[in-house]
């Protein structure tokens, strides 16, 4: 109960703290400066919650001084019940009650808050440990400035008891309560860390500052509550000013970093788009009285400006030159507007300020709560539902932290409001900024969205889209498609309808994500690490156990193999040919299809479980399709004696695929096989495991990117990096080692006895999937490699591609000795297999004399039973890696089919999108479809056909 108070009061306090602390002392580089310019933030903020409770207590005083009086009077002329209920009558007269006087706290009770939310946030903070600013050695210690005296907390006091001084109007009982509050400060914040005090003497030298000034009749009040358009582009002049200055004045002390170039140039021009609408919109009106011309010129220069504006983040264009031109740009555009007084700017469209701006800033809370929902809830969480192992964190620790961080934004939004609801036109601006940014985000997210390709340790396997220069004009034309739609809705004053739309989305999201949430496969924090000396849970030590007297079918499937590297491989490693002795590789072999979605579901089930034939049917589900059809070949090896386990974590549903078997299995529906594989590996290698990501940072991260233009989505993607959440180098480490460690277990951890029945082992492994994150010694490493052009070899292969498939070969044949060492290799069938290829293979490369666009070169290597001769090559079967089933009866004499012998045999392989959520649910959606009559080798085999869902 404590913890839930804690996280809906104090805990979103200290994030947006932790936030903009971050950000501050990125900008300065220095953690003392940063919680100076925190004070100021916080002041700014906090000036219209202050405001309003003023207001609130000057109006609480009026009610007591005009009460005291009559009450004094009832009291002298009555007495006992008469009495109370002559004041009970007054108080209900005025809408009173004396219980309203604690409401006068409120003035000190607002700043509790963010007092507490910024002490929880400098006691956390690590990075404060040891850290000196100025004379003060520790910034989270107690400052000890006059030796064993605090002096920071004196000086906070002090300027407490100065507001108190300064403001004479205040009442007698106000003053004393100031008094008290500011020595219970004193007590409670002696002994703080020095941080906190820098922090909070500097709010109440802001606040002495602000006292100083109002006594004066100098008004320091909040320029967001105050502003004025007719001044607001003065003050966006100064602030312009004042940041280009800040930039050259602090070179000498920060530097010239690259990165905080970035940040004041973000500033900058921030600032300055701001001021430019806040210029333009003073200069013009929405009525239809003046010159057609004059308003086509203004409006060209207001376009012209705004581009130029946005142009480094939509047109890649070079942000000094920008800068330099607006500042040339900015007395030119004021001349130009004083001279010619545009007043009405949208006569030719003859559109009136009162059916434009109508209801306007009735869209601000529709779309705030919007955007912080789809951005801050519903992609999060269907983005971790997908994967909850890549995060390594539990799942009530992610779901907590999106929740509060939603609860920080909205805070952060009440706050906005109340800085600008005074102005009318202010709100009207900002609604339809937030509503331009909700409907942009709306588009791009479900139907503006392309294929990056699978998203595989936080790596884009298909990220050349993400380049391609048509990106900026297609964010030109949805951006001005958006705008023309918006524009229409408000002359049409349709702000209701949009208002309940996103709303409605709203709503519809949150139900979503919960039901995600209520049905996610969860990670508690205990499983995360289980100790030294872990058992090995039951139904992997039966993964691992083989029988010494029975039949053993084991199949391996390596995720992104491609079948026609076999050669090079072998070429340049001739040894592996008598580590795999009793093999068969089928070179012409192909795959269902060119993603693991589609060239999975036919390994375990045939034929009939290809992308074709499951759009036959579309009674029921892909996923009860595909298990079903796996219980129907599984069924025939239980019919054997056969003891099924499965560890797959794409298609496999285990509650589906038990509904159908005679027998239960072993099923495992996991990232991870087990989750201490990589910490018993990292152990006996000696290397240290560490997490590579923030994973709520990481989470809204790729969130953002779904949302964002496609000309900015390669800035938050950045190679893998997710905007800095993700440790690149430690991500790629952490991917092999989970991959290898699984691969090495099968040698390491595996156990032989004597069985009642025979065994079917299916496992897959993606340690050959990108990124290719293994050294030259195939050990994990810290670079990854993608499948660029730039690495591809001139034979058409990615050499780091072609190493780490040799890498899994090498592990695997480990394996091969063990179960050799241990006398029942003669009685094990073996198959290594792909689910699809990468499109390096060197043979096809040739055949088309470019990158080939599918990759349907799929591994098959087959060991039959008793086989122990040297690795053969097969050049002639045309396979498909949906045979297995087939092969494996073939092997158990209950079929004798050989399909792959048909020279004129015909093979279908299809291509789409990755994503499980891209497709309906009872089918396939198709792109691209061949099929191929014949050796794949052959591009006269090759024909195209219609596509269809």
């Amino acid at each position: 109960m404590t913890n839930l108070l804690f996280n809906l009061t104090i805990a979103p306090l200290q994030l947006i703290y932790e936030i903009l602390y971050e950000g501050l002392h990125a900008l300065t580089h220095n953690y003392g400066w940063a919680l100076i310019l925190l004070s100021f933030v916080t002041t700014l903020i906090t000036v219209p919650l202050g405001k309003a409770v003023s207001n609130h207590i000057k109006k609480e005083r009026l009610v007591e001084s005009i009460l005291e009086p009559q009450i004094k009077k009832i009291k002298a002329s009555s007495t006992g019940a008469v009495q109370s209920k002559r004041i009970r009558n007054l108080y209900q007269r005025y809408a009173y009650n004396p219980l309203y006087s604690i409401r006068l706290a409120f003035g000190v009770l607002i700043q509790l808050p963010f007092l507490i939310g910024a002490y929880w946030m400098i006691a956390e903070h690590p990075s404060l440990s040891g850290v000196s600013f100025g004379p003060i050695t520790d910034l989270s210690q107690p400052d000890r400035l006059l030796g064993s005296v605090n002096l920071l907390p004196l000086i906070m006091t002090a300027a407490n008891l100065g507001v108190v001084v300064i403001s004479s109007q205040m009442p007698k009982r106000d003053r004393m309560q100031a008094v008290v509050i500011a020595i219970l400060f004193l007590v409670l914040l002696y002994s703080a860390p020095s941080a906190l005090l820098v922090y909070w003497t500097t709010n109440n030298i802001l606040l002495l500052l602000r006292s100083v000034l109002q006594k004066k009749k100098v008004s320091l009040k909040n320029p967001l509550v105050n502003f004025n358009l007719n001044s607001g582009w003065r003050w966006g002049i100064f602030a312009y000013v004042i940041a280009v200055v800040a930039t050259v004045t602090t070179i000498p002390y920060f530097g010239f970093s690259d990165h905080r170039i970035q940040i004041i140039k973000a500033c900058t021009d921030t600032i300055f788009t701001i001021l430019l609408l806040g210029l333009l919109t003073t200069q013009m009106s929405f009525s239809c009285k003046t010159n057609t011309f004059k308003n086509a010129v203004c409006i060209c220069v207001a376009l012209f400006l705004i581009i130029r504006c946005f142009g480094f983040w939509i047109l890649g264009l070079d942000r000094y030159k920008l800068t330099t031109q607006f500042i040339v740009l900015i007395p030119i555009l004021v001349i130009f507007l004083k001279i010619t007084y545009i007043k009405e700017s949208f006569s030719v469209l003859n559109i009136t300020k009162s059916k434009l701006t109508n209801e306007l800033e009735g869209l601000f809370w529709p779309a705030t709560v919007f955007l912080f929902v789809l951005i801050g809830i519903y992609l999060p969480v269907q983005i971790y539902s997908s994967d909850p192992l890549a995060f390594d964190t539990a799942t009530s620790k992610i779901i907590e932290q999106l929740l509060l961080t939603f609860e920080a934004g909205i805070i952060l939004s009440v706050l906005i409001w109340l800085a600008i609801r005074n102005n009318k036109t202010c709100t009207e601006l900002t609604a339809l900024v937030l509503s331009v940014l909700a409907v942009t985000a709306l588009i791009y997210t479900f139907i503006v969205s392309p294929d990056y390709g699978v998203l595989s340790s936080f790596v884009l396997s298909e990220p050349e889209n993400l380049y391609l220069k048509n990106n900026k004009y297609w964010d030109i034309v949805t951006i001005a498609l958006t705008l023309t739609t918006l524009f229409f809705v408000l002359f049409l004053n349709k702000t209701k309808l949009l208002s309940w739309m996103l709303l409605s989305l709203s709503f519809v999201l949150v139900s979503v994500s919960s039901y995600s949430v209520l049905t996610m496969s969860t990670i508690d924090e205990s499983e995360q690490h289980l100790g030294n000396n872990p058992t090995i849970p039951g139904n992997i030590q039966d993964f691992l156990t083989f029988s010494e007297n029975k039949k053993n079918i084991v199949v391996i499937m390596l995720d992104m193999f491609t079948g026609g590297n076999i050669r090079e491989i072998l070429e340049a490693h001739p040894d592996l040919r008598k580590d795999f002795s009793g093999f068969t590789w089928y070179e012409d072999s192909m795959s269902g299809g060119s993603f693991t979605i589609f060239g999975k579901p036919g390994i375990l089930g045939g034929e009939e479980i290809t992308p074709v034939n499951l759009n036959k049917d579309k009674s029921v589900t892909l996923e009860e399709k595909i298990n079903f059809g796996w219980a129907k070949f599984l069924n025939v090896l239980q019919k054997e004696n056969f003891d099924i386990s499965v560890y797959d974590h794409t298609w496999l549903k285990p509650n589906l695929l038990q509904s159908k078997l005679i027998e239960p299995a072993n099923l495992i529906n996991t990232r991870l096989m087990w989750n201490e594989l990589p910490s018993l590996w990292a152990k006996k290698h000696h290397l240290t495991l560490n997490s590579s990501t923030s994973p709520v940072g990481t989470l809204y991260a790729i969130s953002l990117f779904r949302v964002v233009p496609l000309s900015m989505k390669k800035r938050i993607y950045q190679k893998g990096a997710w905007a800095n959440t993700v440790d690149t180098n430690q991500n790629n480490l952490n991917w092999a080692l989970d991959n290898l460690s699984q691969l090495d277990a099968l040698n390491s951890l595996s156990t032989s006895k004597i069985t009642d029945k025979n065994t079917f082992k299916f496992m897959i492994n993606e340690i050959t999937h990108v990124p290719w994150s293994l050294n030259s010694q195939c050990k994990p490493s810290t670079i990854g490699y993608w499948d660029t052009n730039k690495n591809r070899g001139k034979d058409g292969t990615y050499p780091s591609h072609v190493h780490v498939e040799y890498c899994a070969l090498k592990n695997i044949s480990l394996f091969i000795k063990w179960l050799k060492n241990n006398n029942i290799y003669d009685n094990t069938m073996l198959f290594i297999v792909s689910d699809h290829g990468r499109g390096d293979s060197s043979k096809l490369y040739r055949l088309w004399n470019k990158p080939y666009p599918i990759h349907l070169h799929s591994l098959l290597m087959v060991k039959p039973f008793n086989q122990n001769k040297d690795l053969q090559i097969d050049t002639q079967s045309l396979t498909a890696n949906w045979d297995i089933p087939v092969m494996i009866t073939n092997g158990l004499d209950l079929t004798n089919l050989h399909p792959w012998h048909n020279r004129s045999r015909v093979r279908e392989h299809v291509n789409g999108e990755w994503p499980r959520s891209r497709h309906p649910a009872n089918s396939y959606n198709i792109q691209v479809h061949y099929k191929i009559q014949g050796s794949i080798f052959d591009l006269k085999n090759w024909k195209s056909q219609p596509t269809s869902k």
